[in-house]
């Protein structure tokens, strides 16, 4: 996603296909809120598809390793298919990589978020790559805010590239709403609020459009050159029914900058009771792609 109008620029792009992943075969001991993690590593080797740049396939590697460290973290060994934020994005009709770069792995009694990582990407041969995977991990117990319902939504599930987008939010009760774009490189920039429309305190029942009409900005569907004609796009929305201060920040740029693990740090200093997140995925097609 690019902003038109007198902001900084800057693309969010999202596109892979998610080889399926098998269970974990270690777990550590389970995890618990508020103490500090050992070191999760393991090592992830993929094949690539003929039809997938390394670029692509690097993220897959990526969001496989996450999904495995979590899970080793907390203390389970069940497959993808079996986690809440895999049954909610099927729910919703959306493809699986739409959870991968921002997920939350649940058990019965706990969830688990990265806070903390870093990795090595290697090719093993012509048309294999492995990746080595460290990562801090997290925990947190309870449930997202009872009761609370919202939604983010755009205003067309496939856009040509250039096409103007239009973001549509809507909650049950008071919040304060932040929207991330989640680029394919797991970077996510904070789109709303932004030092335009600061504004991002919601009233019960409210519904907005981002941009707001008349807004001295917008935003364009972009494609990166890295992952082909055809691609996926992230967005994703915080609710934070909290009365303390602002979560995100971004007075100071249009699109602020954030890593995985500096959102995932932000949320676990807030109860799950007071917080509530959603995703939207949407495509972006070359004009020249019939």
């Amino acid at each position: 996603m690019r902003p038109v109008g007198d902001m900084k620029v800057g693309v969010a792009i999202i596109g892979l296909f998610l080889l399926g992943a098998a269970p974990v075969g270690a777990q550590a001991g389970r995890c618990s809120p508020g103490v500090e993690q050992e070191w999760q590593r393991l090592r992830v080797t993929r094949f690539i598809p003929p039809d997938k740049s390394r670029a692509q396939m690097e993220q897959v590697l990526l969001g496989e390793a996450r999904r495995q460290a979590v899970q080793q973290a907390v203390g389970i060994t069940v497959s993808t298919s079996t986690t809440r934020s895999q049954y909610e994005a099927m729910a919703n009709g959306e493809s699986r990589e739409y959870r991968d770069n921002f997920f939350e792995l649940y058990s019965q009694d706990a969830a688990g978020l990265i806070v903390e990582e870093k990795h090595t990407t290697t090719s093993r041969g012509a048309d294999s790559l492995s990746i080595a995977y460290e990562a801090r991990v997290g925990c947190e117990s309870g449930s997202e805010a009872a009761g609370f319902t919202a939604s983010v939504s755009t205003n067309q599930d496939t856009y040509r590239e250039k096409d103007y987008i239009t973001i549509r939010v809507e909650v049950s009760d008071s919040a304060r709403v932040y929207l991330f774009s989640i680029a394919q490189d797991g970077v996510a920039r904070l789109i709303f609020p932004n030092r335009v429309d600061l504004n991002n305190a919601f009233g019960a029942g409210d519904a907005r459009f981002v941009p707001r009409t008349g807004a001295p900005y917008s935003f364009t569907a972009e494609l990166d050159s890295r992952f082909g004609p055809s691609q996926s796009e992230m967005l994703m929305g915080i609710f934070y029914r909290g009365r303390g201060p602002e979560l995100f920040r971004s007075a100071d740029a249009f699109q602020k900058e954030f890593t995985l693990e500096e959102i995932n740090r932000v949320l676990l200093r807030v109860p799950r009771s007071e917080r509530s997140r959603v995703l939207a995925g949407y495509e972006i097609r070359s004009r020249a792609d019939r």
